[in-house]
C-alpha cells in the first residue's frame, strides 16, 4: 500500500512536466549530462540545448503509456509526438547516435580500421523500447516507423559478435565487452522480433544507402561503410531472436557469484570500476522484459529466475537501514542517481515481493522524505542534497517507467 500511496504521489508530477518542456516537433531540448552523451567529465544539465534522443524515446514511451493506462488522450497523442519526432533522426544505416551538446553526434572511434563510429547500442535500445513498446499497447505505428524498426534491427544484428557467444560491442569496433551492453542488443532484438513479422522486415529491403549518408561518411570518416547502392539482406525475426537469447546466456554468465553484474567483463580492465548497483538493475530490468517478449524453454526460464534471485539478493543488499543506497557498491556514473532507487524498488516488486517487502519501503520511504520536491512535484535526479537537480527530462521519464513497472507487478 506504501508503495502505490508513493507512487500516486509523484507519478502525476512527473508527467505534468514532461508535458510541460516538450517541444511541439515533441522533442525534448536540454537537461542531461553532456560532455560525451550521458558520461563524466562535465555535468552540464541544459547541455547547449541539445535535443537528445535518450529523452524523446523514454520521455514519449512515459506519456504514452500513463496515458493509454489512464485513458488519457493528451498524453498519449504527446507520446505519438516524441517518437515520430525519433523516427525521423535515424541515421541511414538503421542505427542510432548519442548526442552532445548543441545536438552534435558523440563521435566514437574504430580502432582497428581506423574510422569515425556514430551509432551506439545503448542509443538504438532505447529507441526500440520506446516505439515496440508504444505499438505493443496499441499505437498504429505506420509503415515508416515500422521501416525504422526494421533497420534498428538489422543493423543491432550486424554488430554481432561473430564467434556464435552472444556478444555485442558498445559500437562498431568497442574492443571491451560490458554484460549491460548484451542485454541491450538482446532487448532491442527481441522487442524488435515482437513486433515485426517476417515480411514486415522487408521494410528494409527497400533501403538503400542515401546521398546522406555518403554526406556523413565524408564528414565523420565513416571508411566502414561501403559506397554502394546494395543493402545487407534482411534478417528475419527467428534470427533476432536466436541472437536475443545467446546475448542473453551471454550476459548471464557473467554474474558475479554475489549476485553482481559486473560492468566490465574482463576483471583486468579498470578493476576499480566493477562494481555497480545501477548496471546491476538495469540488466534486471532488461531480462523481466525479455521475458516477455521470447518463448523462453523451461530450462531458460529456471537459469533466468535464479539469475533474478540472486540479482535480487545483491541489491537488498546494497539499501542502508534508512532506505538509502549504499553507493560504495557503485563505481560507475549511475552514483548518486535517483534512477537507481525506482530501478532497484521495480527489479525488487517484480522478482520476489515478499522477500523484499521491507526493502522496497523503505527505499519508497526514502525518495519520499528526502527526495522529493512538493512544490515542484518531482523527485531530484541525484542523492546529493547540497546540489538537487529536477529539471532532466530523461532521468525524469525513466523514474515513470519504473514507477509505471512497479504499479503493473
Amino acid at each position: 500500500m506504501l508503495v502505490a500511496n508513493a507512487l500516486k504521489m509523484i507519478e502525476p508530477g512527473v508527467i505534468s512536466y514532461l508535458l510541460r518542456v516538450q517541444e511541439k516537433a515533441g522533442s525534448y531540448a536540454g537537461s542531461f549530462l553532456s560532455a560525451q552523451a550521458w558520461h563524466p567529465p562535465t555535468r552540464d544539465w541544459n547541455a547547449g540545448s541539445a535535443h537528445h534522443y535518450t529523452a524523446a524515446a523514454l520521455g514519449g514511451l512515459a506519456l504514452y503509456r500513463a496515458g493509454a493506462r489512464d485513458g488519457r488522450v493528451r498524453q498519449q497523442e504527446a507520446g505519438v509526438r516524441a517518437l515520430e519526432w525519433l523516427v525521423a533522426q535515424q541515421l541511414p544505416t538503421g542505427g542510432f547516435p548519442e548526442i552532445v551538446n548543441n545536438d552534435l553526434m558523440a563521435r566514437w572511434t574504430n580502432k582497428r580500421l581506423g574510422v569515425t563510429v556514430l551509432e551506439t547500442t545503448p542509443a538504438g535500445q532505447c529507441v526500440a523500447e520506446a516505439l515496440t513498446g508504444a505499438i505493443r499497447l496499441g499505437w498504429e505505428a505506420d509503415e515508416k516507423t515500422l521501416a525504422c524498426l526494421g533497420a534498428l534491427g538489422s543493423w543491432q544484428l550486424s554488430l554481432a559478435v561473430e564467434d556464435g557467444s552472444g556478444r555485442f560491442p558498445y559500437h562498431d569496433g568497442a574492443a571491451i565487452e560490458l554484460p549491460s551492453v548484451n542485454s541491450r542488443a538482446a532487448h532491442t532484438l527481441a522487442a524488435v522480433a515482437s513486433v515485426l513479422s517476417k515480411e514486415g522486415w522487408r521494410f528494409y529491403t527497400e533501403r538503400t544507402l542515401k546521398e546522406e549518408l555518403i554526406a556523413l561518411q565524408t564528414e565523420y570518416n565513416l571508411g566502414v561503410l561501403e559506397q554502394t547502392d546494395e543493402t545487407r539482406p534482411p534478417p528475419e525475426p527467428g534470427e533476432a531472436r536466436r541472437a536475443a537469447r545467446r546475448a542473453m546466456l551471454r550476459t548471464m554468465d557473467l554474474q558475479d557469484e554475489n549476485g553482481m553484474f559486473p560492468y566490465w567483463a574482463d576483471e583486468s580492465v579498470k578493476p576499480d570500476r566493477k562494481r555497480t548497483v545501477g548496471y546491476t538493475a538495469e540488466i534486471c530490468r532488461n531480462f523481466l522484459s525479455i521475458a516477455e517478449l521470447l518463448d523462453l524453454v523451461e530450462p531458460e526460464l529456471r537459469r533466468m529466475n535464479a539469475c533474478l534471485r540472486r540479482a535480487a539478493g545483491f541489491l537488498d543488499g546494497c539499501v542502508r537501514k534508512d532506505g538509502s543506497i549504499n553507493w560504495r557498491f557503485e563505481s560507475t556514473t549511475a552514483k548518486h542517481r535517483t534512477w537507481v532507487y525506482l530501478a532497484v524498488a521495480e527489479v525488487l516488486l517484480r522478482v520476489d515481493p515478499h522477500r523484499h517487502a521491507d526493502t522496497i519501503e523503505r527505499l519508497m520511504v526514502y525518495c519520499c522524505k528526502k527526495l522529493y520536491d512538493y512544490d515542484r512535484g518531482l523527485l531530484s535526479v541525484t542523492d546529493t542534497p547540497e546540489a538537487p537537480v529536477y529539471e532532466c527530462a530523461p532521468l525524469q521519464a525513466r523514474m515513470l517507467l519504473s514507477m509505471l513497472d512497479m504499479k503493473i507487478a
